[in-house]
């Protein structure tokens, strides 16, 4: 794989992407890379398009959205078109969720 994809100890010190070294990526939590890629609102409001309340929505949405999000890390959805940046394979990912559920 790439060497920018290397995985490292877990390192929840980035403040944004832009802060990231692209050479030395670190291995980041659900959270930290829902915070840093902006997806709050939008797990939000797939959340909202599932019409279920957040237990519900934890219990059952959350784990695979988790291990998922986890597995991707900051991965880009491509090397030369669009979501060519750092955590776009999530972003990628979770619009066209979002996407999905409104048709």
């Amino acid at each position: 794989m790439l060497r920018m994809f290397r995985r490292h100890l877990k390192d929840e010190t980035a403040d944004d992407l832009d802060s990231i070294d692209p050479g030395s990526i670190p291995f980041l939590s659900y959270d930290r890379i829902i915070t840093l890629t902006n997806q709050t609102n939008r797990l939000r409001n797939i959340r909202r398009l599932v019409a279920l309340d957040v237990k519900v929505f934890d219990a059952l949405y959350t784990p695979a959205l988790s291990r998922y999000v986890e597995s991707a890390q900051l991965r880009p959805a491509s090397t030369v078109d669009h979501h060519a940046y750092l955590g776009g394979l999530v972003v990628h990912t979770l619009e066209v969720v979002e996407r999905s559920l409104k048709k």
